[in-house]
């Protein structure tokens, strides 16, 4: 993404310190990318429907966070593993639920897992690295 589209963002991304898991539904294990007051950026190995509401629950340094929110987008991805094979994933954008937009649980859960000092890169799906290797194709 453009430097354009950063600047109208609600609020900043951050990248997360270290691997911070979850799931959605109880069964969708998901991996937080990046997270904002607004948002947060997961990867899932599961299709997330635009404009659906769930509910993530992240598990913490503190303990297990749960939030609300409407899945903005997702995108599938091809990624190339370590051993030189090609996994789908599905990175998806969720926005909060107006109740956990810019909450306290949220403050504090960025106090504990984000890389403050530099924000999240504003790349495009297909620059961006997840754990497993780097994205060869976004469709």
């Amino acid at each position: 993404m453009t430097n354009n589209k950063a600047a109208l963002r609600r609020s900043q991304r951050f990248d997360v310190n270290e691997e911070l898991t979850g799931h959605i539904k109880p069964t969708v294990k998901i991996k937080v990318l990046d997270i904002s007051e607004h948002g947060l950026r997961i990867e899932s190995p599961a299709a997330l429907r635009p404009a659906e509401t769930c509910e993530v629950t992240v598990k913490a340094p503190g303990g297990a966070v749960v939030l609300r929110g409407r899945v903005a987008r997702c995108r599938l991805n091809m990624v190339k593993q370590d051993d030189g094979s090609i996994a789908r994933v599905y990175h998806a954008g969720l926005e909060f639920s107006e109740e956990d937009c810019g909450s306290e649980e949220v403050k504090a859960l960025m106090s504990d897992v984000c890389l403050k000092e530099q924000p999240a890169e504003m790349t495009t799906e297909s620059q961006s690295e997840t754990t497993e290797g780097k994205i060869v194709n976004a469709m």
